[in-house]
């Protein structure tokens, strides 16, 4: 890999959703396990590193700062551009992700430092939960190997709000017992009133009342409050 000058711009992505952060650790990616597992920071791959969603904006604002690194730091025969890096996600935010190596030679790294919000650093082996709403401290670093762009690199997280961890279930659904009783439910079918036998039911004649018919201005009023729960934010490609 072939990076630019060493002089990296730090940039800050301010309150953006954390999703899978492993930084409490270095980690790679098992093939025998197929996930990511906890590691040596000197084995193949090892790195802390964390995705994280964000919104059209946010997007925006950050990638217009990568154009900017790769135009200052580029090499002349690098290519004038570099692709759109993030995904797409189906609620219209993206998601980007940010990675520090764990080693470069020979050399540990440092690993990530982590903040709460009045920035107090957190314990050394302090868990961050997907979910949690963080700022994010990176610098902007220009590669080119195979593929080209702007690498986010890892240096700091503070948490704003950290989200309840989740307890992972490793079980599905099976044919057997159930905690869940017909007691449980204090409003189950109630019981059928005996009906009496040959009891002549009486007829008797409904008045039926003929609707109101809706006022065009109250139709317009109700389109206007419907209109205002559509979704038009779209985010084209």
């Amino acid at each position: 890999m072939t990076m630019a000058k060493k002089n990296y711009t730090r940039f800050n992505i301010n309150n953006v959703e954390a999703m899978y952060p492993r930084m409490d650790k270095p980690y790679h990616f098992d093939s025998t396990k197929q996930k990511s597992m906890p590691c040596d920071a000197f084995d193949d791959g090892a790195s802390y590193s964390m995705s994280f969603n964000m919104t059209k904006e946010q997007a925006a604002d950050l990638y217009k700062n990568m154009v900017t690194a790769w135009d200052e730091g580029k090499d002349s025969n690098w290519p004038e551009k570099i692709d759109m890096p993030f995904k797409k996600l189906d609620d219209g935010r993206f998601q980007g992700k940010t990675r520090l190596a764990a080693a470069y030679g020979q050399n540990a790294t440092r690993k990530p430092s982590q903040y709460d919000a009045k920035s107090v650093k957190l314990d050394d082996d302090f868990q961050l939960t997907s979910g949690s709403t963080v700022n994010i401290n990176v610098e902007l670093v220009p590669y080119k190997m195979s593929n080209s762009g702007v690498s986010l690199r890892l240096r700091a997280v503070q948490v704003v709000s950290l989200a309840e961890m989740a307890e992972a279930n490793p079980f599905g659904e099976v044919d057997g017992y159930s905690a869940k009783t017909e007691d449980d439910n204090p409003f189950g079918e109630a019981e059928k009133a005996p009906v009496a036998e040959d009891v002549p039911t009486p007829k008797t004649t409904k008045s039926r009342k003929k609707k109101a018919p809706v006022k065009k201005d109250d139709a317009n009023e109700l389109d206007d409050i419907l209109n205002q729960f559509a979704d038009d934010d779209k985010v084209d490609d």
